[in-house]
């Protein structure tokens, strides 16, 4: 095992809606300028639904009624190694008087297959 490799957990949710699945661009990090699953790391004391339901606030301003485990997928990129556990939500709403940290898109599933995505969006639409 190496040493330097860094572990992170996070959370992420799928949603779609008319053929069209909710993605966020990334601002920073090894996926500066991809698209990827909204969501993130898991603070201490967190549950995996209030991890979820934090990180979309937080991007996207949408609240959601349900979630139901999509899949869990491991992605190294360089000396990080983030273990992903991705969730199907559903039920979402607007949150109105709040502001997304990211800029978030609905794009058409076919055609984000030819747009820059992080591997985790990659491994999810197959």
């Amino acid at each position: 095992m190496k040493e330097n490799i860094r572990i992170r957990t996070g959370v992420y949710g799928v949603v779609i809606q008319g053929g069209r699945l909710l993605v966020i661009k990334q601002k920073r990090g090894p996926h500066e300028n991809k698209f990827d699953l909204p969501g993130g790391g898991i603070e201490p004391g967190e549950s995996i639904e209030e991890a979820l339901k934090r990180e979309m606030l937080e991007e996207t301003a949408i609240q959601f009624g349900s979630m139901h485990l999509f899949g869990n997928f491991v992605e190294i990129t360089g000396l990080l190694q983030r273990i992903c556990l991705v969730y199907h939500i559903k039920d979402i709403s607007y949150l109105a008087d709040s502001t997304p940290e990211l800029t978030y898109h609905w794009i058409e599933l076919e055609k984000l297959i030819s747009q820059p995505i992080t591997p985790l969006l990659k491994h999810v639409l197959g």
